[in-house]
């Protein structure tokens, strides 16, 4: 009898540590989340408005922009695609696109997708060239690549997104 009451007390002592660990792990999360966001804020107002700012200071600005994988930040630099890069320093480390890790960043490919559908940009355009190399390396697969662009343009209807997904499309072949 004293042995499982024992036991009992045991299971109860250590699911409240589980959930003290869980409620705790909330809080450190959600301060992280707070801190991140704040930080991002700061390097955004740097990036777009600080005049004492040299060229060297913003483009480390931007690269830790990119490195943060935070939805504001990847506006940022979406929404500024074509002053960040040009299809000639797609292979210069300088530039945030390149520096940070886009094999299966999934969380830039909606911004990718909101600028395409919102800017009508032509083949020649070199922001167009650009974003087929960062939808290409994230995605990693050109079959896949063009079923996902397809079947958003089915859903969307938007003559915009349809425009650019065709340039995106002829590039890719050309590419591969």
């Amino acid at each position: 009898m004293f042995l499982i009451e024992r036991e009992g007390r045991k299971s109860v002592y250590q699911e409240r540590s589980q959930q003290s660990l869980l409620r705790d792990s909330k809080f450190w999360i959600d301060d992280l989340r707070t801190q991140q966001d704040s930080i991002v804020d700061q390097l955004i107002r740097l990036v777009s408005v600080d005049t004492l700012a040299n060229i060297l200071e913003k483009k480390e600005a931007i690269l830790l922009l990119a490195r943060s994988q935070n939805k504001k930040a990847y506006a940022l630099l979406m929404d500024n695609i074509g002053h960040l890069s040009t299809t000639d320093d797609y292979n210069n480390t300088d530039f945030w696109f390149v520096k940070q890790e886009l094999t299966g960043n999934w969380a830039l490919f909606p911004e990718i997708i909101r600028l395409i559908s919102t800017k009508k940009l032509s083949i020649a355009d070199e922001r167009i060239v650009t974003i087929t190399l960062l939808l290409d390396k994230i995605v990693q697969d050109p079959p896949l690549l063009i079923a996902l662009l397809n079947l958003y343009a089915q859903k969307q209807e938007n003559e915009v997104f349809i425009e650019n997904k065709k340039h995106i499309v002829q590039l890719l072949q050309d590419m591969h």
